[in-house]
């Protein structure tokens, strides 16, 4: 069984469908989506509703990794706490991170972004292992911590993770790069298109800054090999 990788969609429902194309996602694939489907992008509805058909038609159900923009719109969408000072701030802080967008684009299509968030929530995990890696949105270092999880992003900037093979986005980067817990200042950039042997332990990072024009990444992992596609970014 493949199991194919992406993450910061962030509302780029076109280049996500260029993405399963590009490496021919079927039945017998396992997706995993690495945090941050919605936010800045044009289109957060079409990446709702592309979630959503996969869900009901695939046999393997995407697994869906919740970043931190998802529990920005969680804050937003489900907290009943009755705080209005800081459901407020919650507003805000998701407003200033590409909530706007997102309400538009749920907006224009008359679809209930509360709805969307509900099912997002209930589907969503902070962290998915597999036998030879685990993945996450931000920062593997500590799983039981939902802040390092969904904000964290230590372990690529300082390149000292050396634990289980862990494959990560949310700190968007020019292309992949394998940090391998050395410390080192450079972190190698993988290249695209060929098959790499699996590393087993350290860190992958698959955010190439789709959403800021830069290229939009999947990585394919089968066997004891991965492989790295892309599509164009989003231009504004």
């Amino acid at each position: 069984m493949r199991h194919i990788l992406i993450s910061d969609i962030h509302g780029c429902c076109r280049q996500f469908q260029e993405l399963l194309d590009v490496v021919n996602y079927n039945d017998d694939d396992q997706l995993i989506l690495c945090g941050d489907l919605f936010d800045r992008g044009p289109d957060s509805y079409g990446v709702y509703e592309e979630i959503r058909k996969q869900t009901e038609i695939r046999g393997l159900p995407p697994i869906i990794i919740r970043g931190n923009h998802e529990q920005m719109l969680f804050d937003v969408h489900t907290d009943v706490s009755g705080k209005l000072g800081r459901h407020w701030y919650n507003v805000r802080l998701w407003y200033v991170n590409g909530g706007m967008e997102t309400e538009a684009s749920f907006k224009k299509n008359k679809s209930n972004l509360s709805v969307a968030a509900r099912f997002l929530k209930k589907q969503s995990v902070f962290s998915y292992e597999t036998e030879r890696f685990i993945t996450v949105h931000g920062d593997p270092r500590d799983l039981d911590s939902p802040h390092s999880c969904l904000w964290d992003t230590w372990s690529v900037d300082h390149n000292d993770y050396k634990g289980k093979l862990a494959v990560v986005g949310h700190t968007p980067l020019p292309s992949p790069v394998y940090c391998d817990g050395s410390g080192c200042e450079e972190s190698p950039e993988l290249p695209y298109g060929e098959w790499l042997d699996l590393p087993k332990t350290g860190l992958i990072c698959i955010d190439t800054a789709g959403v800021f024009g830069r290229a939009f990444t999947a990585a394919v992992i089968e066997d004891q090999r991965i492989r790295f596609e892309q599509v164009k970014g989003y231009k504004r």
